[in-house]
C-alpha cells in the first residue's frame, strides 16, 4: 500500500516521530558486538540518540513499519536512526537494511545521516564536513559528517548553511548504501 509523504509528514509532530522511533527495539547482543568487530566505536551506536531496530517495508516514497504481529514476507529488519535538526528538535527516522542494501527516510525530511551539523559551524570557519558513501563508514568514523540519503536536498542544505562537503578518497557518496521496528503508525 503506497502512503502519502507529504501528508503523513505534516500530520507528524516531533513528539509523534520521537514515540514511533522509541517504540522500536534495541540492538541485539549479536548484532552490537557485530558492529563494534567491524569498528564501530560503542559510543556511535549510543550517542547522541541509540540505534534502534525494527521491521520495515521499504518502497519508492521510503519506507514504513511493519505493524506488530503482521507476518509479511516483504518486512526486513534494519537499523533505525532519529534524525535532529541543526537545533536539536525531532524531524524524521532514517532505516538502514544492510542485507537489503536499502537506506531510507520515514517522512522524507532528512537528507543525510548527521545532517544536524549542517550549518552549525560558524560560517567564517570554513569548516567541512567528512561525507561517508556507507552508514557503517559514518558509524565507524563515530558519526562524524555526513552519509547522503538524498543527495540533492543536502547539496541544497549546504548552499543554504555555507558549507561544503569534504568527499572521502573514494570519490561521489552513494544514495543506495548497503546496511528495522515493528512501530505503530
Amino acid at each position: 500500500m503506497l502512503r502519502s509523504p507529504s501528508r503523513k509528514s505534516k500530520a507528524l509532530r516531533p513528539a509523534d516521530i520521537a514515540a514511533a522511533f522509541w517504540g522500536c527495539g534495541d540492538l541485539l547482543a549479536r548484532e552490537t558486538n557485530e558492529l563494534v568487530r567491524l569498528g564501530v566505536p560503542v559510543t556511535a551506536l549510543t550517542e547522541p540518540f541509540p540505534v534502534r531496530v525494527g521491521y520495515v517495508v521499504f518502497d519508492e516514497l521510503g519506507f514504513r513499519f511493519k505493524p506488530r504481529g503482521i507476518n509479511e514476507v516483504e518486512g526486513v529488519r534494519a537499523f533505525l536512526f532519529l534524525i535532529t535538526d541543526k537545533h536539536g528538535e525531532v524531524s524524521d527516522i532514517v532505516a538502514w537494511a544492510p542485507m537489503v542494501r536499502r537506506l531510507s527516510t520515514w517522512l522524507n525530511r532528512a537528507s543525510a545521516l548527521g545532517e544536524e551539523a549542517v550549518g552549525t559551524a560558524h560560517p567564517s570557519s570554513q569548516s567541512e564536513l567528512r561525507v561517508w558513501p556507507t552508514p557503517l563508514e559514518w558509524l565507524q568514523a563515530g558519526r562524524e559528517g555526513l552519509c547522503f540519503i538524498r543527495p540533492a536536498a543536502t547539496i541544497l542544505q549546504f548552499s543554504a548553511g555555507n558549507q561544503s562537503p569534504a568527499k572521502d578518497g573514494a570519490g561521489a557518496p552513494s544514495s543506495a548504501s548497503s546496511g528495522g521496528c515493528a512501530g505503530k503508525r
